[in-house]
């Protein structure tokens, strides 16, 4: 196994126009980068649907970027971001992209929704790059729109559903209503989770979706109060997500059902739009702060340390990403394409995650997944970890429809 070569850092440089926090610079170091700076293109999608984790996803990089700067860099020299925004349009994104390209950027990373990396994907073996994905979980990314250009760092919907498959029989509810998102993620979500509903002998007997960008929830609030349904599923996503829970508290809704469960619906990021109307919610949980493994802990304190509160998952997932990006290219000792792509492929490391693989056959990261219940301590809301499932339990195998 090769083991990280990245040590957590004392400290964050903040750049202003980036991060709001106001983190002390680092000590200097005796082995201080040097030379042409790899360049790292950040596309993240600044406005429109995706915004609400947008803030999330550069801080990640950009804290994971200076903190191996100031610990010499990455093969001796400095590593730079090329941040280029994007409002979450395909269109916006591939031109964001092409011009980090052109101003030197090596790879690509921080790219929000399933529609934007496709776009991307199409293109890349004209661009000579390769994308880390940490934030997108459609299931065709690893499936039949894998990419041997693209790598995906975070769960896929279904990796999501496998970790809930032992635990849904321990939530109360034998018929369940499902709210979701007319979008590809959205549909993906919602047949990942029949499959496992129904293997647990129980039945979706009433589901409805909403457009992207909904901002009126009434009707359907009234349809799933009416359905007879004992518990709810929902995946609705960003500010869809704090649309429809902000409404479904003014309508008592939640306290209708046995169990809320949601798929990556209330998310940290939006803890404190949601108010107190996620209290009680189970969800899937890509990172847990509380993980225990040396790395996870280390990156923990040091974040805190820097924000003055804790890393969320998207955090997690980004810098996850970047760990990913620079292991590889260390392993490479070089920023070739071809050669940092032969190194993901297969790779096994250590990182905030535990011990990972970079499966070869589909690039999908295998990693563990949590469950959690979203519980309010000292005025705020926090995840309760609930449950866990190992990589090869919500990823045994890779996707059979990847063909790379």
């Amino acid at each position: 196994m090769k083991k990280l070569l990245i040590v957590p850092m004392a400290a964050l440089v903040c750049l202003a126009t980036l991060t709001s926090c106001s983190a002390a610079e680092p000590e200097p170091t005796n082995n201080a980068p040097s030379g042409d700076p790899i360049k790292i293109g950040l596309v993240p999608a600044v406005a429109g649907f995706g915004a609400s984790i947008a803030q999330n996803t550069i801080d990640a990089w950009v804290y994971a970027v200076d903190e191996i700067n100031a610990n010499g860099g990455l093969l001796g020299r400095p590593v730079e971001i090329i941040r280029k925004d994007s409002d979450g349009k395909p269109e916006t994104t591939l031109r964001s992209a092409r011009e980090a390209l052109n101003e030197g950027a090596e790879f690509l990373v921080g790219v929000n929704s399933t529609t934007e990396v496709l776009a991307l994907t199409a293109q890349l073996p004209t661009m000579d790059t390769l994308l880390m994905v940490s934030n997108s979980k459609a299931d065709a990314l690893t499936g039949a729109d894998c990419s041997p250009d693209a790598f995906r760092v975070n769960q896929s919907n279904a990796m999501d559903f496998a970790a809930f498959h032992d635990y849904i029989g321990e939530l109360d509810g034998e018929t369940w209503a499902v709210q979701g998102v007319d979008s590809v993620s959205g549909h993906d979500a919602v047949e990942s989770f029949r499959a496992i509903i129904e293997a647990a002998g129980k039945t979706i007997i009433a589901e409805q979706f909403a457009s992207s960008g909904a901002t009126e929830f009434g009707a359907n609030i009234t349809a799933l109060e009416q359905s007879g349904a004992d518990s709810l599923f929902v995946v609705e996503y960003s500010a869809d997500a704090v649309s429809f829970t902000t409404q479904a508290e003014q309508f008592d809704l939640f306290s209708k059902f046995d169990t809320v469960l949601g798929s990556n619906t209330f998310i940290e990021p939006l803890f404190e739009s949601f108010g107190t109307g996620a209290v009680g919610v189970y969800g899937n949980l890509g990172w847990a702060v509380q993980d225990d493994n040396p790395v996870s802990a280390d990156f923990a304190e040091n974040w805190t340390q820097a924000f003055g509160s804790a890393p969320n998952y998207i955090h997690a997932d980004n810098y996850l990403g970047a760990q990913t990006l620079f292991q590889a290219i260390a392993n490479a000792e070089t920023t070739d394409v071809d050669a940092v792509r032969s190194e993901l492929e297969g790779m096994t490391f250590d990182s905030i995650a535990g011990e990972v693989t970079m499966r070869a056959e589909d690039h999908q990261l295998v990693r563990p997944s949590y469950i959690g219940q979203v519980i309010e301590a000292d005025g705020k809301l926090v995840w309760d970890v609930a449950a866990d499932a190992t990589g090869a339990e919500t990823s045994p195998s890779a996707n059979p429809a990847c063909k790379l």
